[in-house]
């Protein structure tokens, strides 16, 4: 168990560039670098262990030693190792390419599949990429079209910048554009069809291959809808679920995290320096470099100046959403959907709520709790700091903003605890975690409606109010065994 620094696998594809080399640090054979696999366990490409014990060794033999544990409950599902990643330079532009289904890519080519999802990391300023079809088209047409050199007419370019992300279904046609650098997470798979390639040749001097008629039996011919939202995740689906870390050095100075039996998690650092700290072992990290963590690892913490991306694997979803209805009443929405569920079709009702924050607040070693009257119970209540993220705000922002609001507190530091959901059966509503160290105390800004004091107690009587029940606020108890677990 612990963490493991790897060392990618490079490609020297003919569009690539040597940004990934020069920026990133990654080491270079030959003119160009296109790609950095770097977590990786496919055979054309497996990623190295740089450190401990399993130094020299690849993800791959490290797994096999230790056993399928290290990946977590989570994986148990999957044949082979579920997800790759990638650094992408793209100097010039990628072919017009689809990715099969699992179905069809077992079936044809022995591998998995492939959906994925991009993340921007850089772009010119006129930069764009393909991202499947401007109207639907019929096979016939497809078909037409790649033989005529006009596909490009019917497909949806869409402009890009720096922090952008994308999710591309398998069966979707796409194409990275040239002056692109990309962060992919996708499924462990190599198998790509191209339907053009824009008459590029290869190292051998010839044309490279394209695969039409698998292309035209697994293609997508319609726009793209976009599903639902992954937020707060950058992206989420059956096989990987992907999360934004920022640490700006100022507010943000550290994050703490588990990581359960469930799920490894994939730290993959795009930008700045730090350390990564778990189960004893501290490792130094700066940009470019990615780490693999062993399910069931536990808690774990990031401290430093960056931005990075968290790859874990979730549960497989047993709900499908047949319709959906929304009833506004107040700061409520009530959400009526028909799901179907194990072949089942069933309603299911539940309370839509913005999301929001809960601070565990200390100023001068107490903890700083607000004593408020709450009408719904009838009684005077114990709490933490806390409210709802405003639109267009960070739950970061969020934080520090009601803090200051409701205490009149600065925030001198920031610490993630991670997130709660404090009744998941009746609503949707996420309250992502906090611990704060307070600065000077200004002028509050409560709201009008709001009758409540404040109190500052020793950690040691915050215990003993816990203990017998005198504090019986949800989110600031998670927030308090967080902080526990974590110590």
């Amino acid at each position: 168990m612990g963490i493991l620094k790897l060392r990618p696998s490079c490609k020297d594809y003919i569009w690539g560039g040597k940004r990934l080399a020069k920026e990133y640090g990654k080491k270079i054979d030959g003119d160009v670098l296109a790609e950095s696999w770097e977590l990786s366990c496919h055979p054309d490409g497996p990623s190295t262990i740089m450190n401990g014990k399993y130094a020299g060794k690849t993800l791959e033999e490290y797994i096999e030693t230790e056993g399928n544990e290290v990946l977590g409950t989570h994986c148990r599902r999957f044949r082979d190792f579920p997800i790759l990643i990638k650094f992408i330079d793209a100097k010039d532009n990628l072919s017009i390419q689809v990715h099969p289904d699992n179905r069809y890519a077992l079936k044809n080519e022995g591998q998995y599949g492939k959906t994925e999802m991009w993340y921007v990391m850089d772009a010119g300023e006129n930069a764009f990429l393909y991202y499947g079809f401007q109207k639907e088209i019929s096979k016939e047409e497809f078909a037409r079209r790649i033989k005529e050199d006009t596909l490009l007419e019917v497909l949806n370019a869409v402009r890009v910048q720096k922090g952008d992300a994308l999710f591309i279904e398998s069966g979707t046609l796409h194409a990275i554009g040239k002056d692109i650098l990309i962060a992919e997470i996708q499924q462990n798979s190599n198998v790509t069809y191209r339907v053009y390639d824009y008459g590029r040749v290869g190292k051998d001097g010839k044309k490279r291959d394209l695969h039409i008629e698998k292309a035209l039996a697994v293609t997508k011919r319609v726009p793209i809808v976009r599903g639902k939202n992954s937020y707060p995740h950058v992206a989420d689906c059956d096989y990987f679920t992907v999360d934004k870390l920022n640490l700006d050095g100022n507010v943000m100075k550290k994050m703490e995290g588990t990581v359960s039996d469930e799920s490894f998690a994939s730290i993959l650092v795009l930008d700045g320096k730090g350390t990564i700290n778990c189960g004893g072992e501290k490792l130094e990290f700066q940009k470019g470099n990615s780490f693999f963590v062993s399910a069931g690892s536990g808690a774990y913490q990031v401290e430093g100046i960056c931005d990075a991306l968290i790859t874990t694997i979730r549960e497989v979803i047993p709900f499908e959403t047949l319709e959906s209805r929304r009833v506004q009443a107040g700061r409520f929405t009530i959400v009526e959907d028909k799901v179907r569920v194990n072949g089942h079709e069933q309603p299911y009702d539940y309370l839509e709520i913005r999301e929001g924050v809960c601070i565990l607040p200390f100023h001068n070693g107490k903890v700083v709790l607000q004593k408020q009257y709450r009408y719904p119970v009838g009684s005077w209540q114990y709490e933490t700091p806390g409210g709802f993220v405003d639109e267009g705000e960070t739950p970061e922002e969020a934080a520090v903003r009601e803090l200051k609001e409701e205490t009149g507190y600065e925030t001198e530091e920031l610490i993630s605890l991670g997130e709660f959901y404090p009744s998941f059966g009746s609503t949707n509503e996420k309250i992502h975690l906090f611990q704060a160290r307070c600065g000077a105390q200004g002028e509050s800004d409560r709201e009008p409606g709001e009758a409540l004091c404040l109190e500052e107690v020793s950690a040691e009587r915050f215990a003993e109010m816990i203990a017998k029940g005198i504090f019986m606020h949800g989110a600031g108890l998670a927030a308090w065994a967080r902080r526990s677990a974590a110590k």
